[in-house]
């Protein structure tokens, strides 16, 4: 697994205040990480000067910071960028509530195309500047159904957890409406075994960490614990198909790191 050394946040604005740049920014200083901001222009466009403008306000605080233009198929330019410059992370803006694709169709295909783990960050979030904290992350959710992606996120929250001094919450939805009953008890007791298991072998007894148990749809019921948890991160472990994935990363109030399986996860 790789450490976050590299990450890459496309910008289409010059724009400081994009919560993606800032989120991004926030991640580089706290990793002492090096950011990309790429800008990808349509073929016959002019070459911008924001990227630059941005990037030298940047590294006036303190990050470190490079910035390219390009010009051709937004998608198709960044994944070249990722691959060329080894990013660990992609770190993309989202608009709330876009129910048709995670993030727009950029994010939405880079979601599933990218080799590397991707964090998703919606308009408005407030979450990479509160209290001051150098780490960006104080509540972590992870949804788990046990499965080998599933896996891969854990350890990645877990990690993050680890080096934010963050809490960690492991979540996993019972499939269906969650009513009282022998096959639901059982349903439940089974999955809070499994998460003890999976405490103890993924090595996270020495972290903060919770365990919920709900019933229902599980991109509903993932969304309604991160708000009431007020959650700064939301870790998904991604496998083919990604449909919980999408619909979580199009509803929900905070960054969401989708972590395909395997792909290298961010570490410390």
């Amino acid at each position: 697994m790789h450490p976050i050394r590299r990450i890459l946040c496309p910008v289409d604005s010059q724009d400081l205040g994009d919560r993606a740049v800032c989120q991004a920014a926030a991640l580089a200083r706290w990793k002492e990480a090096e950011l990309l901001l790429l800008h990808v222009a349509a073929p016959d466009a002019a070459r911008p000067v924001f990227p630059q403008t941005m990037a030298e306000a940047l590294r006036a605080a303190g990050v470190k910071v490079r910035w390219a233009v390009d010009h051709g198929a937004a998608v198709e330019r960044i994944l070249a960028h990722a691959t060329a410059f080894e990013a660990d992370l992609l770190v993309l803006r989202a608009t709330r509530g876009d129910g048709r694709q995670a993030g727009g169709p950029v994010a939405g295909r880079l979601l599933e195309t990218a080799s590397c783990p991707v964090l998703v960050v919606p308009e408005p979030w407030q979450g990479a500047e509160q209290d001051g904290r150098r780490a960006p992350f104080g509540q972590i959710l992870c949804p788990v159904d046990f499965s080998v992606p599933a896996r891969a996120g854990l350890r990645a929250a877990g990690l993050l957890a680890h080096d934010a001094g963050a809490r960690l919450t492991m979540l996993h939805v019972v499939p269906g409406s969650g009513a009282a009953g022998q096959e639901s008890r059982g349903a439940t007791d089974a999955a809070l075994e499994s998460l003890a298991r999976l405490h103890s072998e993924d090595h996270l007894d020495r972290l903060a960490v919770d365990g919920v148990i709900t019933g229902g749809s599980a991109p509903s019921a993932i969304l309604l614990i991160a708000d009431d948890l007020l959650a700064d991160l939301i870790v998904l472990g991604v496998g083919a198909g990604g449909a919980t994935s999408r619909r979580v990363t199009a509803g929900s109030a905070c960054p969401v790191l989708s972590v395909r399986s395997g792909a290298p996860a961010p570490t410390p």
